[in-house]
C-alpha cells in the first residue's frame, strides 16, 4: 500500500524562506535564495497598497515536508465609484511539476483566496477560469482587445498569417496575403486600412491648446494626484489610479509616458510598455508593445485622443510593429477605433469574488476601467 502524503495548506509567512527558495529555483528562478526571499517578503509588505505595512496575503500547500503549490496576491485599492477599498489581484498560482493536474492548485488557491477581504483577477487560460467560478467568482466576461498595426510591412513579412485567423477583420488578412504573395511589403498604411494616426513628433503642441510630451519617468505626484481627483469621478469601478499605485506599478520596468497637459494641468497620461521581440508562435519575430494604462476622465475625447495618438507614436519611434490595448469601455474602444486601431478577439476574462455579503460589485463589464497593466497583464497573448 502507498502510503498517504501529508498535506498541510499555510500562509507563506509560517513557512521558512529557504524552503520556498528551494520552491522557486524549481518552477520560477534558479536564483532564488533565503536571503532574496526574506528581501522580497519586507519590501511586499512596505509597498502593499491595500494594507500598508501588512504581510502581502500568499498561501503556500507542503506535501511531505516540501512546498509543492504557491499562490499569492498584488494589493491594490478598488475604486467603487465613491471610495476606494483594500482589494488584491489573485496572482502567480505555481505548482511543481509532479504535482500539477492534481488537487493542488485548487487547495493552494483556496487558502488564499479566503484570506482576501475582495479580489480580483484577469486570466487567460480557460482551466484557470473555471477554477476561479468554482471558488466564487463571479466571471464578467473577456475584455476586448485593439491592435494598432504601425509597421504594415514588417508585419505582412513576418506573422503567419494562419495565426491571424480570427484576429484580424478578413480585409486585413486579404491584405495581408496579397502583400506576401507581391511581395509588396513596403505598401503604407492606408493600402492596408491598418495605419495609425500618429503626432509626427512626439513633444507637439496641438491646435488646441494641448501639450503632448514624452518622459522616461512619471510626472510628479501632485500631477497624478490632482488628476486622479478629476478621473475618478467618472463612475466606473477598477483600480484607484493615484499617484501611489502608479509610482508602485510603473515607476521601474520597461515603460515610458506620454502625458497631455493644458497649461500646467496635466489632462491625460498614457503608459506605454516598451516594445520587444515575441516567441509566442502566433507572433514570432515582431515587436509587440502595450498601452499598458490610461488615465484620462470618461468624456476628455480630446486629451485621450492625443495621449494614443502619442504613445503609438512613441512605440512606432522605439522599433515596435504593432501596439496592443485592452479595454471593455465602449467609450475607449471607439476612441480607439477612430484612431485605426483594429478590434481583435480578447484573451483577457476578468473575474471579482467579495468576502463581504454587504457589499456589491458592478456585474456588467462595461462598468470597470480596465486596462492591460491591470494585474500586470501587459504581456499576455
Amino acid at each position: 500500500m502507498v502510503p498517504k502524503r501529508k498535506i498541510q495548506i499555510l500562509n507563506a509567512a509560517a513557512v521558512p524562506a529557504e524552503a520556498l527558495a528551494t520552491f522557486f529555483r524549481e518552477v520560477w528562478d534558479e536564483r532564488a535564495t533565503a536571503e532574496s526571499v526574506e528581501t522580497a517578503r519586507r519590501q511586499a509588505a512596505v509597498g502593499n497598497l491595500a494594507e500598508p505595512g501588512a504581510q502581502v496575503p500568499t498561501s503556500v500547500v507542503i506535501a511531505d515536508e516540501q512546498v509543492v503549490g504557491y499562490c499569492s496576491s498584488l494589493p491594490v485599492e478598488v475604486w467603487d465609484g465613491g471610495a476606494s477599498h483594500p482589494g488584491y489581484w489573485a496572482k502567480g498560482l505555481m505548482v511543481l511539476p509532479d504535482y500539477r493536474n492534481g488537487p493542488i492548485g485548487y487547495l493552494v488557491l483556496k487558502k488564499l483566496v479566503g484570506d482576501l477581504p475582495r479580489s480580483v483577477v484577469l486570466t487567460v487560460a480557460p482551466a484557470s477560469v473555471r477554477l476561479f467560478e468554482a471558488l466564487g467568482y463571479a466571471n464578467l466576461g473577456m475584455v476586448p482587445n485593439y491592435l494598432a498595426v504601425l509597421r504594415p510591412g514588417r508585419l505582412a513579412s513576418r506573422v503567419p498569417i494562419a495565426s491571424l485567423e480570427g484576429r484580424l477583420p478578413g480585409v486585413a488578412l486579404r491584405a495581408l496575403r496579397f502583400a506576401q504573395r507581391s511581395n509588396l511589403l513596403g505598401l503604407g498604411a492606408g493600402a492596408l486600412g491598418l495605419g495609425v494616426r500618429a503626432v509626427t513628433s512626439i513633444h507637439a503642441v496641438s491646435r488646441i491648446g494641448l501639450t503632448v510630451h514624452h518622459a522616461d519617468r512619471l510626472p510628479f505626484s501632485a500631477d497624478l494626484d490632482a488628476l486622479w481627483r478629476v478621473v475618478c469621478r467618472s463612475g466606473w469601478s477598477g483600480v484607484a489610479r493615484n499617484a501611489r499605485y502608479l509610482e508602485h506599478r510603473y515607476g521601474r520596468g520597461r515603460y515610458h509616458f506620454v502625458t497631455v497637459r493644458q497649461g500646467d494641468t496635466l489632462r491625460a497620461l498614457a503608459i506605454l510598455q516598451a516594445p520587444r521581440q515575441q516567441d509566442d508562435e502566433r507572433v514570432r519575430g515582431l515587436s509587440l508593445g502595450a498601452l499598458s494604462d490610461l488615465v484620462v476622465r470618461q468624456g476628455d475625447s480630446r486629451a485621450a485622443v492625443l495621449a494614443t495618438r502619442g504613445a503609438a507614436a512613441l512605440s512606432r519611434s522605439l522599433g515596435g510593429d504593432a501596439i496592443l490595448a485592452s479595454t471593455p469601455s465602449r467609450w475607449m474602444g471607439r476612441l480607439l477605433v477612430s484612431q485605426a486601431w483594429v478590434p481583435v478577439p480578447g484573451n483577457l476574462h476578468f473575474l471579482v469574488r467579495e468576502a463581504d455579503a454587504g457589499r456589491s460589485w458592478p456585474t456588467s463589464l462595461g462598468q470597470w476601467w480596465l486596462m492591460r497593466g491591470d494585474g500586470e497583464s501587459d504581456g499576455a497573448l
